[in-house]
């Protein structure tokens, strides 16, 4: 082996997860079940906090809320951000979590972080707000390089110091995003097209997120059946490989066992995906395309 290379057994993922969905489909719910304490990025808040607010105890949860609007200031127009209520000025989003979390954060050790998990609702919200001042600053749209150098670069910056943090911490960085729907070309001869679900971003931006995630989950909300016919409602993730959504799974399977594609999980938190990566990695194989059920509630 030459100097310097690591062996395989080695090789780490990373502490960055992506949880994508439409509104209403349990996206924060699904995040704050990771581990606690937690700390909240809240961005232009759609009400999702509300959800957890009985679930979890002063110490387990905290949030820190960011919100903008656009108000006059003399003869323009300016992007005011708060925090917590408070004006902050001319602002955004990226740069309110970089100085109020990032950096303080970023300056402990791993045994000193208050948090296990920082969760960060939405990540989408962060390209609006972005995009928002960068138009107010110059008082006219963006061109495509403007786009690229004013929100794009930021953005690229941001997710790989969010990675590295989430590495050399050891806290588990979870960022969640709104969906849009793509057209894509099924290239055959009748011109069918299929829609599929990304971030609600723009491409590259959505595109590169889920370059660095060790997880990506859509969250949905829909019918499933179990095996004894029973038929039932209510919030699912996808996992792992899917045609027609935005998913990732990445595990370590022993003795090449087939991940399957489009694994669907009913009331999914991260106790049963964890559950479910490690029975994988022990080499235990799930039937496709039976959905796969952690475990069906008895009543």
């Amino acid at each position: 082996m030459l100097t310097g290379f690591k062996p395989i057994s080695e090789a780490k993922g990373n502490n960055f997860i992506v949880i994508v969905g439409p509104p209403g489909t349990g996206k924060t719910t699904l995040g704050s079940t990771w581990p606690k304490p937690m700390g909240i990025y809240s961005v232009n808040d759609d009400g999702g906090l509300v959800v957890i607010k009985n679930k979890y105890k002063d110490n387990e949860v905290a949030f820190l809320e960011y919100s903008e609007k656009a108000t006059n200031v003399g003869n323009d127009v300016h992007n005011i951000g708060f925090v917590n209520g408070i004006s902050v000025g001319k602002t955004d989003a990226v740069q309110q979590l970089k100085d109020k979390i990032l950096s303080p954060l970023e300056a402990l050790s791993p045994e000193k972080q208050p948090y296990k998990t920082l969760l960060i609702d939405t990540y989408s919200e962060l390209e609006v707000s972005l995009v928002k001042k960068a138009m107010l600053d110059k008082k006219s749209k963006l061109s495509l390089t403007e786009m690229k150098t004013l929100v794009g670069d930021p953005l690229l910056i941001l997710r790989d110091r969010l990675v590295r943090f989430a590495n050399e911490k050891n806290v588990l960085v979870v960022v969640l995003t709104h969906i849009k729907w793509k057209e894509l070309n099924l290239g055959l001869s009748d011109g069918q097209t299929e829609l599929k679900a990304i971030p609600n971003m723009t491409e590259n931006n959505g595109a590169r997120i889920l370059q660095k995630a060790d997880l990506a989950l859509f969250t949905d909300a829909c019918q499933y059946t179990y095996d004894d016919k029973t038929v039932e409602f209510g919030y699912v993730a996808f996992v792992g490989a899917h045609p027609f959504v935005t998913a990732k799974f990445r595990t370590s399977p022993k003795d090449n066992v087939e991940i399957p594609i489009g694994i669907m999980i009913p009331k999914p938190t991260y106790e049963n995906i964890t559950k479910l990566r490690q029975e994988l990695n022990d080499g235990k194989s799930i039937n496709f395309p039976h959905i796969y059920i952690k475990e069906k509630e008895k009543k």
